[in-house]
C-alpha cells in the first residue's frame, strides 16, 4: 500500500479516536470493520483490497459530527483527504462510492461497497460492541439493532462470503449474550435469544 493511502488511514484512525459512540462507531469499531472486511476480501479477489481497507476505516468518520447522513459525510471526508494527499481520482471516487451506501437498508453499487456494507453489518454480532454499550448503560442503542438482527443473514447480507462468516460469529455471538448478567439488559436478552437467527 502506499505512503498516501497509510497517512490517510492514519488520519481516518484519529478521527475516529474522537468518536464518541459506545455502539455505532469508535475507533474499536472501525478495526473491528477493517479486520471483518479482510476476511470477505480472501474470498472476493475482484475486489480492489486498498479501496475496501482504506474505506473500512474511514466508513463512520462522518460520525464525527452526527449519525444522520454519517455515511454520505464520511465518503465526502475519506475522498477529500485522499484527494488532498495527491491519490488518483479514480481511487478517491471508487473509496467514495464504497462508503456512501453502507448502511442496512441502502443498496451499494461496488463490489467493494458491498463488503464495507456487509462488514459493518457483521460487526453488529460484536460482543464488544454490545458489552461497551452496557457498561455505558445505552440500552436505547440496542432496539434498533434487535430489529436488524433476524434479517440479517438472509436479508441485508449480500455476499455469500459474508454469509459464511454470519454462521461462524453467530454462535460466539449468541453465547455472549446468554452469559449477560446485566439486570438492566435482561428483556433485551431474552427477545434476542428468541429470535430466529439461523437457518
Amino acid at each position: 500500500m502506499q505512503k498516501g493511502l497509510l497517512d490517510s488511514i492514519k488520519e481516518a484512525e484519529k478521527i475516529m479516536n474522537k468518536v464518541d459512540d459506545s455502539f455505532h462507531g469508535g475507533l474499536e469499531h472501525a478495526r473491528k470493520v477493517v479486520y471483518i472486511s479482510q476476511q470477505i476480501l480472501a474470498s472476493e479477489p475482484k475486489a480492489n483490497a486498498d479501496v475496501v481497507v482504506v474505506s473500512a476505516w474511514w466508513h463512520d468518520t462522518g460520525r464525527i459530527i452526527g449519525n444522520e447522513e454519517h455515511e454520505k459525510r464520511s465518503a465526502l471526508m475519506a475522498s477529500e483527504d485522499l484527494e488532498n494527499r495527491g491519490i488518483d481520482r479514480i481511487f478517491c471516487r471508487q473509496v467514495y462510492l464504497a462508503i456512501a451506501h453502507h448502511r442496512y437498508d441502502m443498496h451499494p453499487v461496488t463490489l467493494e461497497g458491498t463488503i464495507i456494507r456487509d462488514a459493518d453489518k457483521l460487526a453488529l454480532l460484536d460482543p464488544k460492541r454490545w458489552q461497551n454499550a452496557i457498561d455505558d448503560k445505552a440500552y436505547h442503542k440496542f432496539e434498533h439493532t434487535i430489529n436488524i438482527l433476524p434479517t440479517l443473514k438472509n436479508d441485508v447480507l449480500r455476499l455469500k462470503s459474508s454469509k459464511d462468516l454470519y454462521d461462524k460469529l453467530l454462535p460466539e455471538f449468541l453465547s455472549y449474550i446468554r452469559n449477560i448478567n446485566e439486570t438492566d439488559f435482561m428483556l433485551q436478552k431474552q427477545e434476542i435469544l428468541s429470535l430466529k437467527l439461523s437457518n
